[in-house]
C-alpha cells in the first residue's frame, strides 16, 4: 500500500483524500484525521464542469508531477508505468 502511505502523508491534517484506486486503512486515516471518499470516474460534461468549478474556487487541488508536450507522449507513458510518480502527468495539447 505504498501509494496510500504517500497520499496520506501528502494530505493536510483533517484534509480530504479522494481516491479512484481504493481507500487507505481506517487506522491510517484516523491517525492523520483525514476524511476519505472513494469513487469510480465516469466522464461526462456535467462532471467535468463541476470538477473545473471546484478547482476554480480552490476546493480541489490536483497534485501535478510534470508536464509533457504532446510529442513526448511516449516518455509520459513510460514515466506513468514506472510507478514512481507523486502526482498527475499532464500532456499539453498546445504550446
Amino acid at each position: 500500500m505504498r501509494r496510500h502511505n504517500e497520499a496520506v502523508l501528502e494530505c493536510p491534517e483533517r484534509g480530504l483524500l479522494v481516491s479512484v484506486f481504493s481507500l487507505p486503512s481506517q487506522e491510517q486515516t484516523e491517525v492523520h484525521g483525514l476524511r476519505t471518499i472513494f469513487f469510480i470516474v465516469q466522464l461526462d460534461r456535467a462532471g467535468l464542469i463541476q470538477l473545473g468549478n471546484l478547482r476554480h474556487i480552490g476546493q480541489l487541488r490536483p497534485i501535478i508531477e510534470t508536464f509533457y508536450p504532446l510529442s513526448g507522449a511516449r516518455q509520459a507513458f513510460e514515466r506513468a508505468l514506472s510507478g514512481h510518480t507523486r502526482g498527475k502527468i499532464i500532456l499539453q495539447m498546445v504550446d
